[in-house]
């Protein structure tokens, strides 16, 4: 009896224990810290990475904006998975072999064609890499 009595005594001093620290503690996140450079700072990559090689590379036309939709079969994923991307502007010279290749894309979109947004390549040479 005793021994169960001490038991109960125990579960009770830590069930108040338990509540008492609970009320008590107190934790607060760090407050944004001021940018002393003086400019926007992102923290967030804004370009997304394809690796695969084209399957089929198509161009629409509307008023005057060219669009290409690339179809990838991406690197190590399955053989019957293939990944569709639109780009703005007419970039059928990036994807006319089927080599396979890394593509940098801005991962917002610039502007929509019939409803479905369209991806700027990366403006530089490394935009879209070849790899042999």
């Amino acid at each position: 009896m005793r021994k169960f009595t001490v038991f109960i005594l125990t579960l009770v001093l830590l069930g108040w224990t338990i509540l008492i620290t609970s009320a008590l503690g107190h934790c607060a996140t760090q407050n944004a810290r001021p940018n002393s450079l003086g400019v926007l700072q992102t923290y967030t990559n804004p370009w997304t990475y394809m690796v695969g090689s084209p399957v089929r590379v198509a161009t629409f036309e509307d008023n005057g904006n060219y669009y290409t939709n690339v179809e990838f079969k991406a690197l190590g994923a399955s053989m019957l998975n293939t990944v569709s991307i639109l780009f703005c502007g007419n970039e059928t010279s990036a994807f006319g072999d089927g080599h396979l290749r890394a593509v940098t894309y801005r991962t917002s979109v610039a502007r929509s064609y019939r409803g479905v947004g369209c991806h700027e390549i990366l403006p530089t040479q490394s935009g879209v890499i070849v790899i042999e």
